[in-house]
């Protein structure tokens, strides 16, 4: 059997060169690899056994610099795995992730960090999403009303409890690294 290569392309046309064990940590390429294998096993078509498989995959709604940090993140991860204690036992991200790899990839721009987290979310990759949520979560855990204002600029007066309750039916993952 030949091996396979993955070629992450985004709408930009930008690619990305990912070994398939890697690439298959997120949910979404490993069931769109999936159905190019049954279409290629239904097709009968053979590959050389010298030649490697290259399946090329259309990742829309994911920004270039997103799948940059996405690629990083699942070489480095399938070296060296690691699990997100929940609930989340403290607020010092250094202690939460302790791989500096990891955390170095975790930018300090709140955009940036929502826009990996709805990356994360949409490639369906568990261990990259609860880097970013992670982050987040330390951002969030045991700060006082004005600290969370300040670095979320959010006006704590429109803070009401409806809205704190709203918001926890709507995020319901929330309660379990706050918790």
């Amino acid at each position: 059997m030949s091996e396979c290569k993955i070629v992450l392309k985004t709408t930009k046309g930008t690619k990305f060169e990912i070994d398939e064990e890697s690439a298959r940590l997120s949910k979404l390429i490993e069931t769109t690899l999936g159905s190019k294998n049954d279409e290629e096993n239904d097709s009968g078509s053979e590959e050389e056994d010298d030649q490697p498989v290259v399946h090329e995959v259309l990742i829309t709604k994911v920004p270039d610099e997103d799948l940059a940090v996405f690629v990083k993140f699942v070489a480095q991860y399938k070296k060296t795995p690691y699990n997100v204690v929940k609930p989340l036992e403290t607020n010092d991200f250094t202690k939460a992730i302790p791989h500096k790899f990891f955390r170095d990839l975790v930018p300090t721009d709140l955009t940036r960090i929502y826009s990996l987290v709805n990356s994360a979310n949409y490639l369906d990759c568990e261990p990259f999403l609860d880097l970013f949520c992670t982050k987040l979560a330390t951002l969030l855990k045991g700060r006082t009303d004005e600290e969370l204002s300040k670095t979320f600029g959010v006006d704590m007066a429109e803070f009401t409890e409806e809205v704190e309750e709203k918001i926890q039916e709507e995020n319901p993952w929330l309660e379990d690294l706050m918790a």
